[in-house]
């Protein structure tokens, strides 16, 4: 899947919210924080079968360990159309 690192101001510069979760809350891109996932919805169908449960679980990120604390819509996709995924940390 593809994903992207992104800010913690991403989401609410680009004015879109999540489906369901949340997404980075400020000061949550710094190292500290540990790696946090935003999914795609179409990540949730086909992975976890649309569901809610996947808020709170652990997935791999790139080998490393990433809790899921939202989904967005299926329309977004933003940098690019095959992004699935975005985490808060490099």
């Amino acid at each position: 899947m593809q994903g992207a690192f992104v800010t913690a101001g991403f989401f609410s510069t680009l004015k879109v919210r999540p489906l369901i979760g949340r997404t980075f809350a400020a000061g949550e891109d710094r190292p500290s924080t540990g790696s946090l996932a935003v999914l795609s919805e179409t990540i949730r169908r086909r992975r976890f079968a649309a569901s809610s449960a996947v808020l709170g679980q652990t997935i791999l990120v790139d080998g490393a360990p990433s809790v899921v604390i939202g989904v967005m819509p299926g329309e977004f996709r933003f940098p690019r159309r095959e992004t699935e995924v975005w985490t808060n940390i490099l």
